[in-house]
């Protein structure tokens, strides 16, 4: 059985996985054609440690990347097929009016300031489809600071979980543009608590020792708790996470400091509020559509067909975000998010 996912489709280049389910060691080989035009083929072989830590593929040695050729125009052809070895029957047919066009805007470029848990994954897959192979630049934040420079001089497009004083300090915001989204603040504490919580599910895998040693300390705390009780609850905001409680704390207002502290403050929402003008465009995860449209419309750029959500959590709820008194218990985790969101949308 052949397991795939396309993670990158745009008229200049397809990438993503593919692997068969019980042959793991023998790398498929995929062939592409426009209709009936054979367009060329690659090898699924290039590693993916994202594939092996989470434990979808033994090595991760399952990635390919094929550039469709610049003689093609696939908006001119009705389907593209994808086959697998041998097969003969294509494991994907795809209209090629919902192939997004590449972009090939001038002018400014864009810094993403890429808060967890908004959308910003999806976002960031959105650019990397969107803008021309190599442009488009994303986790920044894992590269070295020395790197930055060759990174903003060949990138269109730049994203990472930098807070705006990182930004600030290591690009000149007169040469970007700079955007975000940010998240109704109970939804986001809910998503960031369930996310690092399932870091430390199973302390045997790989994607658990992957992580730096304070977060699966932090993870296997968290799996400590049971959050269904107000007690657990409250222990959180009480501060049972030490220091790293400041991953918790207003988590959002936070990104829009120059400074560091455990628990913000009145004058840091002020602070926060004052930044608002260095952003061009802040979008919510709750209308993460009218915020893809804004953006394309800024940019000139085709909006997408499809929408799709990435980096979406399958888990189990670990508290009700929707109980009066769970949100009452939670609120000083959220208190200066929701007054800086309500300033933004209203």
């Amino acid at each position: 059985m052949i397991s795939d996912y396309i993670d990158v489709l745009n008229s200049d280049r397809i990438a993503g996985w593919c692997f068969n389910d019980e042959n793991y060691n023998n790398p498929v080989v995929l062939k592409f054609y426009a209709d009936d035009v054979r367009l060329g083929e690659s090898t699924a072989s290039n590693h993916r440690p994202d594939l092996k830590a989470l434990s979808f593929h033994p090595t991760g040695d399952c990635g390919y990347e094929f550039a469709i050729p610049a003689s093609i125009d696939i908006r001119e052809f009705n389907a593209l097929k994808i086959i697998a070895d041998a097969n003969q029957a294509p494991i994907k047919i795809i209209d090629t009016a919902s192939i997004q066009q590449v972009a090939r805007i001038g002018g400014r470029r864009i810094i993403f300031m890429h808060v967890p848990k908004t959308a910003g994954t999806t976002f960031n897959n959105f650019a990397q489809t969107v803008f021309p192979e190599g442009k488009a630049a994303v986790h920044i934040e894992a590269q070295n600071t020395e790197n930055y420079a060759d990174i903003s001089a060949r990138s269109i497009y730049l994203a990472g979980h930098l807070p705006l004083r990182e930004i600030q300090s290591h690009f000149d915001l007169k040469r970007f543009d700079l955007i975000t989204i940010l998240r109704e603040p109970y939804s986001h504490l809910h998503s960031h608590l369930q996310w690092v919580k399932n870091i430390g599910k199973d302390p045997t895998s790989d994607f658990f020792h992957n992580h730096s040693s304070e977060t699966k300390e932090l993870a296997l705390l968290l799996n400590s708790l049971d959050f269904s009780t107000k007690e657990s609850l409250d222990q959180l905001v009480n501060g049972i996470c030490g220091e790293l409680t400041s991953l918790f704390d207003n988590h959002q207002t936070r990104y829009f400091l120059d400074y560091r502290r455990i628990r913000v403050e009145d004058k840091d929402l002020t602070i926060a509020k004052s930044q608002l003008d260095n952003f061009v465009l802040i979008g919510s995860t709750e209308k993460y559509s009218q915020f893809i449209s804004k953006f394309c419309d800024r940019y000139q750029i085709e909006i997408p067909a499809v929408i799709e959500k990435r980096n979406v959590s399958e888990s189990r709820m670990i508290f009700d975000i929707t109980d009066p008194l769970v949100r009452q218990t939670l609120h000083p985790f959220v208190r200066y998010d929701i007054a800086l969101y309500q300033h933004i949308f209203g």
